[in-house]
């Protein structure tokens, strides 16, 4: 059973999971790895290859990482969430609190659909980095605060 559904509140159900991309883990260790090993293999040098698999093998250790151990869900009550492997953060924000919420995506983001959404709450601002389809998760969460609360 999952960090979320082990946390649930009588009369909570889940209506939307949220997923980190894989293609938000991309950053610049990555093009480092793939360029060394074609460096490497363009020269034969079997240390520069050995160097770009270590860093790509990294990157991908951290990748099934972060994606197994990141949980996100929006439940008819709250924002509910948990990231980490060896240092575990979580948060939990309950909908009817929530003023206003945001998307930001760079270009790749917005390439690959996915991004940062923000949620702004009395004097807080808060936020998840990495989300797919942020835009599908704005939606859900704006239309169940004015649907719910906001009348």
């Amino acid at each position: 059973m999952s960090y979320i559904e082990n946390n649930l509140v009588p009369g909570e159900e889940i209506l939307y999971k949220g997923k980190i991309s894989p293609f938000s883990c991309i950053n610049l260790w990555i093009i480092v790895g793939i360029l060394l090993l074609l460096i490497g293999f363009g020269n034969q040098n079997s240390s520069i290859i050995g160097i770009g698999f270590v860093i790509i093998v990294g990157w991908i250790i951290y990748l099934i990482t972060t994606i197994l151990t990141t949980e996100f869900a929006m439940t008819n009550k709250r924002l509910i969430g948990k990231g980490g492997f060896i240092k575990r953060y979580s948060f939990e924000q309950h909908l009817d609190r929530i003023d206003s919420v945001e998307i930001a995506q760079s270009i790749v983001g917005r390439i690959f659909n996915f991004g940062y959404i923000g949620y702004n709450t009395a004097g807080a601002k808060n936020g998840i980095n990495g989300i797919a389809k942020p835009m599908d998760l704005k939606n859900k969460i704006n239309n169940y605060i004015f649907e719910n609360f906001k009348k």
